[in-house]
């Protein structure tokens, strides 16, 4: 018993690794065909005083596709410190 249950780490050991790996950042284009079957988290690129201005601002978004692999993306969006004024 002990025996395959060492089998059985050994032989997962190489699926541990890969799945600690960072994600590799994709930059987002126009056009862009997005497979997002769940969005994990989205956070600001920048500082909080870059974001609270007026203007695009960078973002970050990882998700998991409709085949559940993560993905990492950049993405610009407008700020929410502009006013009319």
């Amino acid at each position: 018993m002990k025996t395959v249950v060492t089998a059985l780490f050994v032989a997962c050991m190489p699926l541990v690794a890969v799945a600690n790996e960072p994600l590799e950042v994709e930059e987002y284009h126009y056009g862009m065909n997005l497979d997002v079957g769940q969005v994990i988290s989205v956070k600001p690129v920048q500082t909080d005083s870059q974001v609270s201005s007026c203007g695009l601002v960078e973002k970050e978004m990882i998700y998991k596709d409709s085949k559940g692999q993560e993905h990492d993306l950049k993405y610009e969006v407008m700020a929410t410190g502009c006013t009319n004024g």
